[in-house]
């Protein structure tokens, strides 16, 4: 699923021409956010984070010191744009409410994220030498799971978010920064709609909020396997150099039989040098070994064919497909986790740009082919795209391959209208020569319709 880059698929509940316009805007950006921004980098270690350990979170928020200048304030600062700042990590960095039934009743998160006090410091300088001043403190999970990166003095300080959503009691909801010792930095009302921290658990620990991860089923069998791993190798280490046994009162020394092509002359009554063979290890111990490891395997179901070494009576394209369809299927649940994820996060992209893109933003992040639809936009160009909605398309059609079997369907229809068209899909894989002008003169005619229903005369 990672491997490939998602396909976002950007749906309008209407189709009038104002809503079409607006699906292709809102995808452009997803497209962009995905691959200028590296959206997918953070997805893919939210995954990588969610298998081992249970849990994976992308965090989103609006951080004003990005993006580019567009002018100057009052004390000569730089004024700049904005943009979405990404966060991935796992359950260790969330602090929620331990008691919960389930993670989604939360209603508060802190998040933890470890930043330069250096230039935490620069951005709040009234608390100045408390930032300075604050360290790592030995308790800190950090250090206890990364003790080889543990060192005195780290520029390196956690600082905590506080999201609380908007509920009866806190009705405006809640948003503070803070660090050890209990300095506040910034305190207010929940700038976002919701709390922009988006989940992946592969499954749930029953009534409670933490995840949980096929993963956590394997660690016994792997620390068996370790052991067996640990046995096989210490023995292999400790006698792999054979010793030499000699009868008592032979005159054979070390020196005779050090090296090779020597000739080694013994007394046949006294009985000839023998190796001693001590690496020999039990049969059952490797058997046991391929044993453990293939109930890994079933646990996770990641077989022989996924991890690319196909079993010897796995010789035909089609069974080497139905074993890989079958640890798809397997991983379903996971699957569908993670496509809700990037829901989550690609409507919390639009959210967050329709409230604070307040300065026009070039038209390229949406694509050259796309620019007849939306040359430029801002905030206020996307006041109506909470009727789009965002899920996963078909993966098939962001690949080459999948790309010109599509030409191919769309020539055999007659949409292809010249060979520039399909050449234009062999040569870059793209299917906008194809697509846009379709969709460009279904557009056109929408919007005609439109006018005609208001009593006005669409110009010819």
């Amino acid at each position: 699923t990672v491997s490939q880059r998602p396909a976002f698929d950007a749906r309008a509940v209407n189709n009038d021409y104002s809503s079409q316009a607006q699906t292709k805007l809102a995808q452009g950006l997803l497209d962009y956010y995905m691959r200028e921004k590296r959206l997918e980098r953070y997805v893919a270690d939210a995954v990588e984070f969610a298998i081992w350990s249970g849990e994976g979170y992308i965090v989103l928020n609006w951080d004003v010191a990005l993006g580019r200048e567009y002018g100057v304030g009052q004390n000569n600062e730089p004024i700049r744009e904005g943009d979405i700042k990404f966060t991935s990590c796992s359950g260790i960095d969330i602090i929620r409410h331990p008691y919960l039934r389930k993670f989604e009743d939360r209603n508060w998160l802190i998040v933890r994220e470890f930043v330069n006090k250096y230039e935490l410091a620069k951005k709040y300088p009234d608390f100045q030498d408390d930032i300075i001043n604050s360290e790592m403190t030995s308790g800190n999970l950090k250090n206890d799971f990364l003790d080889f990166y543990r060192i005195t003095d780290s520029d390196l300080i956690p600082l905590y978010r506080f999201y609380h959503d908007k509920t009866q009691s806190v009705p405006n909801g809640r948003y503070s920064e803070f660090i050890e010792g209990g300095t506040v930095l910034f305190d207010s009302d929940i700038p976002y709609p919701e709390i922009p921290v988006y989940a992946l658990h592969p499954g749930s620990i029953y009534a409670s909020p933490f995840g949980y991860s096929v993963s956590f089923d394997m660690l016994p069998i792997q620390r068996a396997v370790d052991g067996l791993a640990s046995t096989i190798q210490t023995n292999q280490e400790a006698f792999g150099v054979q010793n030499v046994l000699v009868p008592k009162g032979s005159n054979l020394d070390v020196e005779e039989l050090s090296g090779g092509l020597n000739i080694v002359q013994y007394d046949p009554k006294m009985g000839k040098p023998e190796p001693m063979n001590l690496t020999a290890t039990p049969v059952e111990i490797f058997n046991r070994y391929k044993e453990l490891v293939n109930e890994m395997e079933s646990i996770s179901g990641i077989n022989s064919v996924v991890r690319g070494n196909p079993e010897a009576s796995l010789k035909s394209g089609a069974a080497l497909a139905l074993v890989a369809s079958q640890a798809i299927q397997f991983l379903q649940l996971t699957q569908q986790r993670y496509v809700q994820l990037l829901e989550d996060s690609g409507t919390a992209i639009i959210n967050m740009l329709k409230s604070y893109a307040a300065v026009p933003r070039v038209a390229t992040i949406v694509g050259k082919m796309n620019t007849p639809y939306m040359k430029e936009f801002k905030g206020s160009d996307l006041e109506n795209v909470q009727r789009v909605i965002v899920d996963m398309g078909n993966p098939l059609s962001k690949t080459t391959a999948g790309k010109i079997q599509i030409a191919d369907t769309l020539l055999q229809y007659g949409f292809v209208k010249n060979s520039d068209m399909y050449f234009a899909v062999l040569q870059n894989g793209r299917l906008d020569s194809i697509m846009d002008p379709v969709q460009r003169q279904l557009m056109l005619i929408a919007q005609e319709n439109e006018q005609m229903s208001d009593g006005i005369d669409p110009p010819v």
